[in-house]
């Protein structure tokens, strides 16, 4: 294996793009080492004879001190609280090509989970829609020869032939890719526009909220008809959906290990989550009692259930009938205390034979929650977002009288809808404008009830008997959908311009596990609602299940704003498909009549009504 050089303070990284977790069988070949010249680093990236040539300490060298380079080479064209985009001040430099340096910040995220997004290739086929076969076709000298192949509907497919390293930064902390063009004559041109990549560097380096990252790229994509201009305009709006993606799948991977962690040496930091790239939220959940009765049950015949009121109440920590976070809760509804005495009964390992038979002696005992439908979950907001930020005590919302079926459409989609006419039920309205919902009505709004037979449970049941769902419990799904593009037909001003204000949508959706949902603990005797004081010894233990239902609180949303940028992308991206329609039009129209008389076929009415 090859030494590994280093330029300032970037170490050449040997295996290349299989430290990415890349599986490569691409052979060993025979490459062409750079050589010592006079030019400058610019003039030798364009020279023909320096893609025959792999990448060296030398290049990244040159590179490095142009990266380096302040405002007096680097005119900004674009910068906000996402990128900083800036261009080169010569523009005829790389024969005119889109010459740009980009910067950003991807929060709450590690390097190498950014790294893995960026070039691993199973990853990332996972994903991009876009980029796409990935291949290796040879490896020496550090340097990969790779083949990519780029989708730009509704224009041809460009690919890139390049050379390309990975190289770490000595602190351990860093990232870079750095590539460009490889001569045609190693992989020949296909059915796809080759395109030629000038430059293509990209630095990760951690921090300790997230990564920065930087982009240098030369690229010529040799669209005749797009002004070089127009293209570095589109850029940063391009550059902002990558974001989005990669902290999308970031999220996904918070946790895991990647191929590429044992290249970094990372602290922890403090990670925050992020949900989606328009908004973040943190909610306080609580619940508004702290005392409920107990009922006892007579009979475990759900049919023939007896309970009575004892006019005596226990506190919930105590119970354990209620555990909440931000992201998940559960309430119980019906709970069993099983009292065990003795030791545990030793088995033989391997056999499950009983070796030594402990003296247990076992007590049961059962009761229901009462009244859990008369819970009050309060929820509060803090909603970061493009448009401002918002409190709980500011946020409006409203659950339909019906729920709409859309609960994995794409946000816009589910927006379409627009505001209903009607509402069940308005959030925010009084003094105290938090969200608070009985679970009675977030029961009825998912189309249950506690009282009524599990719908699954007879299927699975050795005995066959039904069951409710206040003995068995279940899930529901709590979303809130956030946004400010909800439109009303009354209103035509909403069909046009986003609203300033946010509004929340509260969704529910009933799900029954097969196996219920339940929870087990083992206390201690003095916990439980055993009265005998003769099982209060050190050997006595009580296992206590509670059944109930579970809360699953999830977030989505979409935010919007005008953007100047995104109106003239969605105009010029409008004005290409309008012009590659007509194109196709004026070819059918002329082709036409030749087909016809080849074929012997009469010209088709929608000809003949065009030729009037």
């Amino acid at each position: 294996m090859m030494e590994a050089w280093v330029a300032c303070d970037w170490e050449l990284v040997p295996t290349g793009l299989k430290a990415l977790g890349n599986d490569i069988e691409a052979p060993v070949g025979q490459v062409e080492k750079g050589v010592q010249d006079a030019r400058g680093f610019l003039e030798k990236i364009c020279s023909e004879s320096q893609r025959r040539q792999v990448i060296t300490q030398a290049e990244v060298e040159g590179f490095l001190a142009l990266a380096c380079a302040g405002e007096d080479v680097w005119q900004t064209f674009h910068h906000d609280e996402k990128l900083h985009a800036r261009r080169h001040k010569d523009r005829t430099l790389v024969g005119g090509a889109i010459f740009v340096k980009v910067s950003g910040y991807f929060p709450g995220v590690t390097v190498d989970h950014v790294a893995h997004c960026y070039m691993n290739f199973n990853d990332r086929a996972g994903w991009d829609r876009q980029m796409d076969g990935f291949k290796v076709l040879q490896h020496g000298e550090g340097n990969d020869l790779m083949h990519t192949v780029l989708h730009s509907p509704p224009l041809s497919d460009r690919d890139f032939l390049v050379w390309h390293i990975v190289l770490r930064h000595t602190n351990g902390k860093g990232l870079m890719f750095y590539s460009r063009s490889a001569d045609d004559s190693f992989y020949p041109p296909g059915r796809a526009v080759r395109a030629m990549q000038y430059i293509g560097a990209h630095q990760l380096i951690q921090d300790s909220g997230g990564v920065t990252f930087t982009t240098i790229t030369a690229v010529e994509p040799y669209i005749p008809f797009l002004p070089r201009w127009v293209m570095s305009l589109l850029l940063p709006s391009e550059f902002k959906r990558w974001r989005s993606s990669v902290l999308r799948r970031c999220s996904e991977l918070r946790g895991q290990r990647v191929p590429c962690t044992g290249l970094f040496t990372l602290d922890t930091p403090e990670v925050k989550p992020v949900l989606m790239d328009v908004y973040s939220t943190y909610r306080r959940c609580t619940l508004r009692s702290k005392c409920l009765p107990l009922m006892e049950c007579y009979s475990h015949d759900s049919q023939k259930m007896k309970m009575y009121n004892q006019s005596l109440c226990v506190e919930l920590p105590w119970l354990d009938a209620v555990e909440i976070s931000a992201t998940r809760g559960f309430l119980a509804t019906y709970i069993q205390e099983t009292l065990l005495f003795g030791r545990p009964a030793l088995q033989q390992l391997g056999t499950g034979q009983i070796a030594h038979q402990g003296q247990q002696k076992v007590r049961s005992q059962a009761f229901y929650v009462g009244q859990p439908e008369l819970w009050i979950l309060v929820l509060e907001h803090r909603l970061s977002s493009i448009t401002g930020t918002w409190s709980g005590q500011d946020l409006i919302g409203f659950l339909r009288q019906e729920q709409l079926d859309t609960g994995y459409s794409h946000p816009i989609e589910h927006v379409a809808h627009g505001l209903p006419k009607e509402v069940k039920t308005w959030f925010g309205g009084a003094k105290d404008r938090r969200l608070q919902v009985r679970l009675f009505e977030l029961l009825q709004a998912a189309g249950v009830t506690l009282d009524q037979e599990c719908s699954r449970c007879a299927e699975f049941n050795l005995t066959g008997e039904a069951a409710r769902l206040r003995r068995i419990g279940l899930e529901l799904d709590v979303t809130l959908f956030y946004s400010n593009l909800w439109f009303l037909w009354s209103d035509i001003s909403t069909w046009f311009l986003p609203n300033k204000e946010v509004t929340f949508e509260l969704q529910v959706k009933a799900r029954e596990p097969v196996e219920g949902v339940r929870t087990i603990r083992t206390i201690g005797p003095a916990q439980s609602f055993f009265q005998d004081e003769e099982y209060h010894n050190q050997t006595a233990r009580v296992t206590r299940r509670s059944f109930g239902i579970r809360l699953l609180f999830h977030q989505r949303g979409v935010i919007g704003k005008w953007d100047s940028m995104s109106l003239a992308f969605f105009l010029l991206q409008s004005c290409t498909f309008l012009g590659v329609a007509w194109t196709l039009t004026e070819l059918l129209c002329t082709f036409i009549p030749v087909l016809c008389d080849l074929w012997g076929w009469p010209p088709p009415a929608w000809f003949e009504s065009l030729q009037r």
